[in-house]
């Protein structure tokens, strides 16, 4: 799957964040932003994507890795939804 193709599902995982992180704006989020996310901050945005996207995404198959980028992040989350 190319990174253009995950372009919309990044997007939608970038706004979640931005709310999150409340006076950031999606324009100024970097890979590093999603990196740096603790683990009650990690499983905060799973669980506003999991609302977002109408599926389940903790799994066994999700690693620390999914958080290494927005497009890995995004690449999981078609990985979960097509499961």
């Amino acid at each position: 799957m190319s990174d253009a193709s995950l372009d919309p599902i990044v997007a939608q995982i970038k706004t979640a964040l931005a709310q999150m992180l409340e006076g950031t704006s999606v324009e100024s989020l970097s890979d590093t932003d999603l990196v740096s996310l603790d683990s009650i901050g990690r499983l905060s945005l799973i669980v506003e994507l999991e609302n977002t996207f109408e599926t389940e995404l903790m799994g066994d198959d999700m690693s620390p890795d999914c958080f290494d980028s927005f497009s890995k992040l995004a690449g999981y989350v078609v990985k979960r939804r097509g499961a």
